[in-house]
């Protein structure tokens, strides 16, 4: 009787609510970050819930029509351009980070992310992995000019992971562009920025 009423106490203290909405919300201190159907994902400098359902999505950005088959990626958009490229913390605040539920939809999509590199001679590397079941994706890295600087490579051994990486860098702004490997191209995919050196 003793143990079943403990049981009941505890599960009537779950700090998250049935009806959560479906906008993010902050990740919890301790296991588990995020109740069933969220992730915890970093969004500009916060680690934020978010709904893993795009179905729920409020605005129906990706609930409906040929993208609904993607991640909601609506929390970095728009980021099609060099101008309004998502801001990232990395080589200012971050040595790496990794983002997820990101995707390349609808055709001719681009997603641009800024790094603004803070020390002469660092090193960045961008890795994505698409969704092995989709159309392949690459990344680039580009120079405050929208030049390109390094080129997308497969990572070895891995068939849905392609990689840029320039070294030596001077201080200033690089972007990471992800778009289709071909005119067409739709894929779900994470992204991995990661500076290094000196």
């Amino acid at each position: 009787m003793r143990a079943t009423l403990l049981l009941t106490l505890l599960a009537a203290c779950s700090p998250y609510s049935p009806s959560l909405p479906s906008a993010p919300f902050l990740c919890g201190s301790e296991a588990p970050e995020c109740p069933d159907g969220f992730t915890c994902q970093t969004v500009g400098t916060q680690q934020v819930c978010v709904s893993g359902n795009a179905s729920d999505l409020p605005d129906g950005s990706m609930g409906s029509g040929a993208c609904a088959a993607f991640q909601d990626d609506s929390k970095i958009e728009p980021n099609d351009t060099l101008a309004n490229a998502y801001p990232t913390p990395v080589a200012s605040q971050l040595m790496t980070i990794k983002y997820g539920m990101l995707a390349i939809c609808p055709t001719g999509d681009i997603d641009n992310y800024k790094v603004d590199i803070t020390t002469n001679l660092q090193n960045l590397q961008a890795v994505v992995e698409y969704d092995a079941g989709g159309a392949a994706l690459q990344v680039q890295l580009l120079n405050a000019g929208g030049a390109p600087i390094a080129n997308s490579m497969p990572v070895s051994g891995q068939d849905n992971m392609v990689q840029a990486m320039a070294a030596n860098l001077p201080a200033g702004t690089v972007y990471a562009q992800v778009t289709g490997a071909a005119a067409g191209n739709e894929n779900s995919y994470k992204l991995t920025l990661t500076v290094s050196g000196p």
